[in-house]
């Protein structure tokens, strides 16, 4: 069953795992039978929910979009987009790399994209948020009305059943691809939520097992990435190695047998900021020779001792930037911290008398290793520090011991190597939250703490 849970971080997170409640839950009926595939229990009904259009929109008319195409009122919008997209990008593979129409046809296929997505998933999901205290009804196993610390705004064309139908679809095909691979012998590696890294021997049999449900006329419903593939277009030997969910390296080994990434994971790692424009690469290429036995972990993290870990984030947030004033403080106007412009942030290393870790924030400089002997700001409570401030930011060799030592908190045996088994959750307490989507970036930076959701709790008198 699909649930969010607290973790120890203080931060929500989703997974599919065995779940015991002793309250009844809603779910959509995709997951219902995804349960039922991967528990072999059927779920017990107590009452069930039918949504049926009725009739059509009156006044449609039809459309242009980027290309010139037009869309009619009776086509299918998903459809068409699709085989627009694919007869751009086939029309692109024929014109000179870096020609004006090479990078024209490129444009219009990445927009075409981006319409599909928000347009069948996006528009319909938009909720908006503000820092702004208000009364919020709220709607769920039981339904109640509270003060809340934010406000959420639905977007236009807000309409909750089509993306609640459309994430619980695909967590149906997941589980049928499972499902398949349990019976026939096979396994995944890790699985987001459109894709599977699956056996390399049963690839080919399940696209066949999914074919009849392709929607989409001479284009295969499955497709192989093109990290499978070598220079001579030819199908290579691929090797997973993964820490935790989301941080995962896809590589093959060369006719030396040294590891060579060709797909990985930038979660947990993407926000830093690196001279060098490959040290992702590199550093993933360390890591596998570190968990290959080639080097040790000491020779992997020296080469990243005599830098920190720094990340820049642009001010986009009221409260982010009323947190910035004590920079600003007996500077001219032209030299102040302003709204939009970036920062550099550190990860950090020691803790306020209140237990709240010192989150350093300071001026932007292209110089990022400067950046830690700086004055900064905690971004807790806006306090100035100007003096031994590198002891406040973690040096980069440590944030990556902690990265890959860490431990995956959905699985049972999530400290230890080999496959991993799902975590069996007992439900103690059921809390409802508002969203956080739109913080992402700085969620990642300065992490998550109780400012960053909305929670919604019953004023009981």
């Amino acid at each position: 069953m699909i649930c969010a849970v607290l973790l120890a971080s203080r931060a929500y997170n989703i997974g599919i795992n065995h779940l015991t409640s002793p309250e009844p839950l809603w779910y959509a009926l995709s997951d219902v039978v995804a349960s039922k595939l991967l528990t072999g229990k059927s779920a017990k009904i107590l009452r069930a929910f039918k949504f049926v259009p009725e009739g059509g929109q009156s006044g449609l008319v039809p459309i242009q979009i980027v290309g010139g195409s037009i869309v009619n009122p009776d086509e299918d919008l998903f459809l068409k987009l699709r085989q627009l997209r694919r007869k751009t990008k086939e029309e692109n593979d024929q014109q000179p790399v870096g020609s004006p129409e090479h990078q024209r046809l490129d444009t219009v296929q990445n927009v075409l994209k981006i319409i599909a997505n928000a347009a069948s998933y996006g528009i319909f999901i938009e909720i908006n948020t503000e820092d702004s205290e208000c009364e919020a009804d709220v709607y769920g196993l039981e339904d109640f009305s509270c003060w809340a610390s934010k406000k959420e705004k639905f977007g236009r064309f807000f309409h909750p059943l089509i993306p609640t139908m459309l994430t619980s679809g695909a967590r149906l095909l997941l589980a049928m691809a499972e499902t398949w691979l349990q019976q026939h012998g096979g396994y995944y590696a890790f699985c987001d939520t459109d894709s599977m890294a699956v056996s390399p021997f049963h690839w080919s049999k399940l696209r066949e097992h999914f074919e009849p449900l392709n929607p989409m006329p001479g284009e295969l419903f499955l497709k192989v990435e093109a990290e499978n593939y070598d220079e001579r277009h030819e199908l290579r030997k691929l090797w997973f190695y993964g820490i935790s969910a989301k941080r995962y390296v896809l590589y093959y080994l060369d006719e030396k047998s040294e590891p060579v990434p060709v797909k990985w994971s930038s979660h947990g790692l993407g926000h830093l900021l690196h001279d060098k424009a490959d040290w992702e690469k590199q550093l993933w290429t360390n890591i596998l020779r570190y968990a290959l036995g080639g080097i040790s972990k000491e020779h992997l993290l020296e080469q990243y001792a005599n830098d920190y870990a720094v990340a820049k984030l642009a001010l986009t947030t009221p409260r982010l930037l009323r947190r910035v004033k004590a920079l600003n403080r007996s500077k001219p106007l032209g030299k102040q911290v302003g709204p939009h412009n970036f920062i550099l942030v550190g990860s950090p290393t020691m803790t306020s008398e209140n237990g709240d870790p010192i989150i350093p924030l300071t001026q932007f400089t292209s110089e990022y290793g400067q950046a830690p002997y700086q004055p900064f700001i905690d971004a807790k409570n806006g306090r100035l520090h100007e003096e031994n401030t590198e002891l406040y930011w973690k040096t980069l060799d440590r944030t990556i011991e902690e990265y890959i030592d860490h431990p995956e908190s959905k699985f049972q045996n999530g400290k230890r190597s080999g496959t991993m088994r799902r975590r069996h959750l007992y439900a103690q307490s059921i809390c409802y939250i508002g969203k956080e989507s739109n913080e992402l970036e700085e969620a990642e930076v300065l992490g998550v703490d109780d400012e960053t959701y909305v929670q919604y709790r019953e004023l009981r008198t």
